[in-house]
C-alpha cells in the first residue's frame, strides 16, 4: 500500500513538472506571447483604457518586437508608437538582475491630456518613499528616433505645435542605491543635450546629482551652455554657465524642488550683452550686470524681493544705432505670485542713468567759462552737438499688475502705476530730428490716466540753441493729461509753452479705425521769431504773433472726412494785423488728395488786404466764389506796389475743374524803389477755364508806363506787343505810355 501510494506520489509530481515544463515552453511560444498581450489588453480595458498591438513578434523569454502600438489611458494621455523593441534576459535573473540590453522605437507620439482645472490652492508635495529594489537593474540601450510631444489643446483654437526631440539615446542603471541615467543625448530645434548624465538615489531624502552640456543655436543665435546640480529633494544647488553669442552668462539657484515655488532664490550675471544679437531691430550694447532674487523675509504669501543692477560700455544716441542707457538700478518684488488676481511687480528705487550731447551737458551743469575745454561742442554742422558725456536721470517706481487687465485700442493690457522724475533729459538720445535738450518733469500712470509735465529754463535752452536761435531762446514747457479707453484716447490737456507763447489742445481720439477725431485748442503770442531759425526766412515773416483758437472734428480713416475751424485774432504779422476766420468740411481720398469742400467759408484780412471765399467744390454743382481785394499787395511782395483785386468762381469736381475769373490791377509797379521800375496803369485780365484739362481762356486790357527807359524797358514792351520804329522812338522819352487791348488763346497763342 505505501509502496503504490508513493509511486503515484511520484507520478503526479513527474506530471506536475512536464506540464509545468510544457507551460513554460508554450510561453515561450507565439501563442504564449499572443495570450500574454491580450491578458495586458483585457487589463488595461478594465481600467478605462485602451491597447491597441499589431504584428506582434519574439518570445517572452527573449524579447518581443511590435510593428504599431496604440494607448490611451482613461485620462485622455494617448501614446503611439512604430518599431518598437524590447530585449531582456532571463539568465541574469538568477543574478539577481534585471538585464535590458535593448529599449527602442523608430517613432513615438505622446498626446498630453486636457488639465483638469483645481480650485484648491497648490500645496507641498510630500518626500516620495524609499524604492529599494531587491535586484539591480541595467538598461544598455535607450533609443528613440523621433519623440513629439503634443500639448494639449484649447478649445475654439488652433492646435498647440509639437515639440519634436530626436536622437534621444542613454544607458539607465539601478545600483549602489541610486537610479543612474548616463550618455543622456537628444537633438531637439533648439540644439543637442550632450553627455548628460542624472543620479537620484533610492532613500529619503533622495540625494540629487545632475550635470548636463548643451550646444545649439536659438534664433541664430550660437549658446554653449552647462548645468550642474547638486543637493537632494529637500534643497539643491544648481548652477548654469557658459555663453550666448558673444555674450557671457552664469546662473546660480537654489531650489526646493517638492516646494509650490520650486526656486528659492536665483543670481545671474551676465557679460558683453549685445540686444543686436537677439534681434535684428534692436539697438547695439555691451550690457554687464546682475539680477538677483530671493524670498522675502517673514512673507507668508510667498513674496519675492530682488535687485538689477545693468551698465551699458557701449551706449549712444538710437539715430546711431545704439541704445541711450548707461546705467539701470532697481530693487524688484514680487508679492503674491500664486494669486493670479493679486500678483504684482514692482520696481523701487529705480534709477536710470542716460547719455546727453554736449550742449545737453553744458546746460545742465551751467554755462562753460571762455576758453574752458570742450568749447561750445558744436557738432561739424555748427548747429547740432555731437559728443556725449555727463548724465540725464529718470527715477521713480512702477508697478505692474498683470492679472488685472484693461482694454486699450483692442488689446489687453497689464494695469501699470508709475511715478517717474526726469532730469536732464536730451530728446537728441531718441531720435535724429529731436533737439537737444535738457528736461526735468515728471511722468504719473494710473492704470489708463496718464499725466506728463516736463519743462527747461531759458538759460538751459540758450544753451541748446544753435547760434541763429540762441536770441530766441526763453522756458520751455511741455504738460500732458488724459486717458487711454478701449477705444478712445481722451486728450484731457496738452499744452505747450515757449516763453510767452503757448499751443494747447484737448479732445478725444479714435484709437480703432475709422479713428474718429474731436480735437479743440488754442494758440496764444506764438512769437514767431521763437519757432522760426532766421536762415532762409525772410525776415518780415519771423515779425509776428500769432493768437487764436481751432478745431477738427470727423474721421481719418479711410480717408479724411471733418469740419474745420480756425479764428485768429489779436495777431500781427510783418508788423500788420492778421485775422482769419475759416470754417469747412473738408475731404480727402485715401491717398488724401482732395476730394470734397463743404460749406466753406474763409474771411482773412491782412493789413488793409482781405481775402474772401464761400461755397465748396468736388461735385459737378459746387461753387466756390472768391473775393481778393489788395490794396497793400507790398505785404506779400515789397517789390510790388498798387492795387489789385480779383473776383470769380471755381465750380465743379476737382478733376473737372471749371473757372471764371477778373483780376483788375491799378497804378501796379513792379520793383517801385528801382529807379528804372515798370508800371501798369491800369490792367484788367477776363480769364475763362470751361474745364480742368483744357487751357484757360484769357482776354487782357492794359496800360503800361517805364520810368528811365534803357534795355530792361524795351524787353518788357516786346513782352506786350510788337514794336514799330514809331513807338521806340517814344521809347527814348522820360515816361512812356503804351495803350492796348489783346487777348489770346491759351492753347496755340495766336493773337485774335
Amino acid at each position: 500500500m505505501r509502496r503504490r501510494l508513493l509511486s503515484a506520489l511520484g507520478l503526479g509530481l513527474l506530471l506536475l513538472i512536464a506540464a509545468a515544463g510544457a507551460g513554460l515552453w508554450w510561453l515561450g511560444t507565439d501563442s504564449g506571447l499572443r495570450f500574454a498581450m491580450n491578458r495586458l489588453q483585457q487589463a488595461i480595458t478594465a481600467q478605462g483604457g485602451e491597447l491597441t498591438l499589431q504584428a506582434a513578434s519574439g518570445s517572452l523569454y527573449r524579447g518581443i518586437r511590435i510593428e504599431q502600438l496604440a494607448w490611451r489611458s482613461g485620462d485622455g494621455l494617448q501614446v503611439e508608437g512604430s518599431d518598437l523593441a524590447m530585449r531582456w534576459s532571463l539568465p541574469a535573473l538568477l543574478r539577481r538582475q534585471v538585464l535590458v540590453p535593448e529599449l527602442s522605437a523608430s517613432q513615438l507620439t505622446v498626446k498630453l491630456a486636457p488639465a483638469t482645472p483645481d480650485p484648491a490652492p497648490r500645496q507641498p508635495m510630500t518626500m516620495p518613499g524609499d524604492f529599494v529594489l531587491p535586484v539591480t537593474l541595467e538598461l544598455e540601450r535607450l533609443a528613440i528616433g523621433a519623440l513629439r510631444i503634443v500639448p494639449a489643446g484649447e478649445p475654439e483654437q488652433p492646435p498647440p505645435e509639437p515639440i519634436v526631440v530626436s536622437d534621444i539615446g542613454a544607458r539607465l542603471a539601478y545600483r549602489d542605491g541610486a537610479l543612474v541615467v548616463e550618455d543622456l543625448g537628444a537633438r531637439t530645434p533648439f540644439g543637442r543635450l550632450t553627455d548628460a548624465r542624472i543620479a537620484i538615489g533610492d532613500r529619503a531624502p533622495h540625494p540629487l546629482q545632475a550635470r548636463l552640456g548643451w550646444e545649439g543655436e536659438i534664433a541664430k543665435l550660437p549658446l554653449d551652455l552647462t548645468l550642474e546640480a547638486d543637493g537632494d529633494l529637500n534643497a539643491t544647488q544648481a548652477k548654469l554657465a557658459g555663453s550666448i553669442a558673444d555674450a557671457r552668462i552664469a546662473l546660480a539657484a537654489k531650489l526646493a524642488p517638492l516646494e509650490v515655488m520650486p526656486l528659492q532664490s536665483a543670481q545671474a550675471d551676465v557679460a558683453n550683452l549685445d540686444l543686436r544679437q537677439l534681434h535684428e531691430a534692436a539697438p547695439r550694447t555691451a550690457l554687464d550686470g546682475e539680477i538677483s532674487l530671493a524670498p522675502a523675509a517673514a512673507a507668508s504669501t510667498g513674496d519675492w524681493n530682488g535687485t538689477i543692477a545693468l551698465r551699458n560700455q557701449d551706449s549712444g544716441a538710437l539715430s546711431g544705432g545704439r541704445l541711450p542707457l548707461l546705467a539701470l538700478d532697481t530693487q524688484v518684488s514680487l508679492t503674491h505670485p500664486d494669486d493670479p488676481a493679486a500678483r504684482q511687480l514692482q520696481l523701487q528705487g529705480l534709477q536710470l542713468t542716460l547719455p546727453v550731447t554736449a550742449a545737453s551737458s553744458q546746460s545742465a551743469n551751467g554755462p562753460r567759462a571762455s576758453g574752458q575745454a570742450g568749447g561750445t561742442d558744436r557738432g561739424p554742422d555748427g548747429n547740432r552737438p555731437s559728443a556725449v558725456s555727463t548724465e540725464g536721470r529718470i527715477s521713480g517706481a512702477i508697478t505692474v499688475q498683470p492679472g488685472r487687465t484693461l482694454a486699450v485700442a483692442g488689446h489687453s493690457i497689464p494695469a501699470v502705476q508709475a511715478a517717474l522724475d526726469f532730469e536732464a533729459i536730451d530728446l537728441a538720445q531718441f531720435g535724429a530730428q529731436l533737439p537737444p535738450t535738457a528736461l526735468d518733469g515728471k511722468l504719473g500712470l494710473e492704470d489708463n490716466a496718464f499725466t506728463l509735465n516736463l519743462a527747461q529754463s531759458a538759460e538751459r535752452m540758450r544753451a541748446l540753441l544753435p547760434t541763429s536761435l540762441a536770441d530766441a531762446a526763453a522756458a520751455a514747457e511741455v504738460a500732458l493729461r488724459g486717458r487711454l479707453d478701449e477705444s478712445l484716447l481722451r486728450l484731457e490737456e496738452a499744452r505747450l509753452r515757449l516763453g510767452e507763447s503757448s499751443l494747447s489742445a484737448s479732445g478725444q481720439a479714435g484709437l480703432a479705425a475709422p479713428h474718429r477725431i474731436a480735437l479743440e485748442g488754442d494758440a496764444r503770442n506764438v512769437e514767431l521769431a521763437r519757432w522760426l531759425p532766421a536762415e532762409g526766412i525772410d525776415a518780415r515773416w519771423r515779425d509776428g504773433r500769432i493768437s487764436g483758437h481751432w478745431s477738427i472734428d470727423g474721421q481719418v480713416v479711410p480717408g479724411l472726412d471733418a469740419w474745420l475751424t480756425l479764428a485768429l485774432a489779436d495777431s500781427t504779422l510783418a508788423g500788420k494785423p492778421l485775422a482769419a476766420k475759416l470754417e469747412s468740411r473738408v475731404v480727402l481720398t485715401e491717398q488724401w488728395a482732395p476730394k470734397r469742400l463743404e460749406k466753406s467759408a474763409l474771411d482773412l484780412r491782412f493789413g488793409d488786404n482781405r481775402v474772401r471765399a464761400s461755397g465748396g467744390l468736388g461735385e459737378a454743382g459746387d461753387k466756390l466764389a472768391l473775393d481778393l481785394s489788395l490794396p497793400d499787395p507790398g505785404l506779400l511782395d515789397p517789390r510790388l506796389a498798387g492795387r489789385l483785386t480779383l473776383a470769380g468762381e471755381v465750380t465743379g469736381a476737382f478733376d473737372r475743374l471749371r473757372a471764371r475769373l477778373q483780376l483788375n490791377g491799378e497804378r501796379l509797379a513792379f520793383d517801385p524803389a528801382d529807379a528804372e521800375r515798370l508800371g501798369v496803369a491800369s490792367i484788367r485780365i477776363d480769364a475763362r477755364m470751361p474745364n480742368a484739362k483744357a487751357a484757360p481762356m484769357v482776354a487782357v486790357t492794359g496800360a503800361v508806363w517805364v520810368m528811365k527807359p534803357g534795355p530792361r524797358a524795351e524787353v518788357a514792351i516786346r513782352k506786350m506787343a510788337a514794336i514799330s520804329d514809331e513807338r521806340r522812338e517814344r521809347a527814348k522819352s522820360p515816361v512812356v505810355w503804351a495803350c492796348m487791348e489783346h487777348s489770346w488763346d491759351g492753347v496755340t497763342g495766336a493773337g485774335v
